[in-house]
């Protein structure tokens, strides 16, 4: 990227295993990062990273080294799959009370780069109207 270049980041719809199947498709046009959604165990960011991942860090499909991302092939594809293990962002979003008591597993899992707490979200969750200041979920 260089000074100019904006930086993409897609947030996919769900967090299930067709959706994360689907991410390839997002890397393959050159997406510089993703946002999974309703992540609420360890497992759960483990399977993103798994989705986002060329190995040895996950299973990243790999099966077309020509697309754009790889810049149609003219690059060598190791040396892609190195780059997109280590540029490529991962971006989990913490929606839910569950995930807050999995908080400190879920900021243990390898290639997460960033946890996002839905502050709308979590405060449905915990049975309140939505808003951003919850002082009476302090008390729980």
């Amino acid at each position: 990227m260089t000074p100019t270049d904006v930086a993409v980041v897609v947030a996919i719809i769900a967090n299930h295993l067709l959706a994360l199947v689907g991410l390839a498709r997002l890397w393959d046009v050159k997406a510089h990062g993703v946002q999974v959604p309703n992540v609420s165990t360890a497992d759960q960011a483990r399977s993103a990273v798994q989705a986002c991942r060329y190995h040895p860090l996950g299973m990243r499909g790999s099966s077309n080294p020509y697309v754009r991302a790889n810049d149609y092939g003219a690059g060598e594809f190791r040396e892609y799959m190195k780059w997109a293990n280590d540029q490529s962002l991962l971006v989990i979003q913490v929606e839910g009370v569950e995930g807050v008591r999995n908080l400190p597993f879920i900021l243990e899992v390898p290639g997460v780069d960033v946890v996002w707490m839905a502050p709308y979200d979590l405060s449905q969750s915990m049975g309140f109207r939505v808003r951003w200041i919850i002082p009476e979920s302090l008390k729980k």
